[in-house]
């Protein structure tokens, strides 16, 4: 399966990739995970389109178009992608609720 991890902190972006990993393996036993990291959500929303990702771990404060933009543009496309928010701002879990996320966390995970 293929997952992408989006958030604009290189070490948060490493760090939740390789949680990430662990937890695919471990509890959904996907032994091959196809795990992308994008730091721009544009660049990932571009590529959301062709790799139709699983899941996508997606951070709300973003330079260029925030998550809760991203998500908002992925319904359009009607990608079937799960997706959760992962931030340091509880103050953007109304507007998070607001679209088709799953679940919202707060970081550090």
């Amino acid at each position: 399966m293929r997952y992408f991890v989006v958030d604009d902190e290189a070490i948060i972006l490493r760090d939740t990739a390789r949680i990430l990993d662990k937890a695919v393996r471990e509890e959904l036993q996907d032994d091959e995970p196809q795990i992308y990291t994008y730091s721009s959500a544009i660049q990932a929303l571009e590529e959301a389109k062709e790799k139709k990702p699983f899941l996508i771990l997606l951070d709300i404060d973003m330079p260029g178009i925030n998550g809760i933009e991203m998500a908002k543009e992925l319904e359009k496309l009607s990608s079937g992608s799960n997706l959760i928010f992962v931030t340091g701002y509880p103050k953007y879990s109304l507007d998070a609720w607001d679209t088709s996320a799953s679940s919202f966390l707060l970081k550090p995970l």
